[in-house]
């Protein structure tokens, strides 16, 4: 996933300058809920819903002069620092509830293909590295380093010239709205004929019996 501010329509977004890229891993148990039941034998189309829990992991970089850089090791808005103990370092690996739905189509009585959405509502506000407020800039060169500062505030690179001074006060994100990511996908189902579970069991029971 990524996003960067320069494709925002808002000035403000643009001059702010910010951006992220980041892979996303993720493993997900999930319960599913048929409303008109799944019975391939008699239904082609079947409609879902889903929940469940997903652990997922996330690193968010940036590009900078050629380079991507892990943006979390650095703590752009003042994480680890002594003037922010509130703040730590973010996990990259967290919990998600994954919300869903989509819809099973048979072809064939062994074969179903279906489309399903997911929204993952996520517990952090960090996907982006970003959330809270800027750092002045003497405490975060000072404990997180010079790097940390120049991906911290890139207004500067947008306006062609120094950073525009921002304090401790000054906005950076949004603390009250966590992030949250989503995907559409299509599936492929192979549904196994009735009784072959009961019948490969019994099989393998009568291996090696005599008569």
């Amino acid at each position: 996933m990524s996003g960067a501010d320069s494709y925002s329509t808002q000035e403000g977004f643009r001059v702010r300058n910010l951006s992220f890229e980041s892979k996303i891993n993720e493993l997900q148990a999930s319960l599913r809920y048929y409303p008109l039941g799944y019975i391939p034998e008699q239904k082609r189309w079947s409609p879902y819903f889903f929940t469940g829990v997903t652990l997922f992991h996330f690193n968010p970089m940036a590009e900078y002069q050629g380079n991507w850089v892990e943006l979390q090791p650095l703590g752009t808005e003042g994480q680890g620092t002594s003037a922010f103990p509130d703040r730590k370092p973010y996990r990259l690996t967290q919990i998600a509830v994954p919300l869903g739905g989509g819809v099973k189509y048979l072809l064939s009585p062994s074969l179903a293909v279906g489309v399903e959405g997911t929204l993952q509502v996520t517990f952090t506000d960090y996907l982006d590295d970003l959330s809270n407020t800027y750092v002045d800039p003497a405490i975060l060169i000072a404990e997180n380093g010079l790097m940390a500062y120049h991906l911290s505030n890139r207004t500067g690179e947008y306006l062609g010239g120094e950073p525009t001074l921002k304090t401790s006060t000054s906005p950076r994100g949004n603390p009250d709205v966590n992030d949250y990511y989503g995907y559409f996908g299509v599936t492929f189902s192979f549904i196994f004929p009735s009784g072959f579970i009961e019948s490969a069991a019994a099989k393998r029971a009568n291996i090696g019996c005599g008569k």
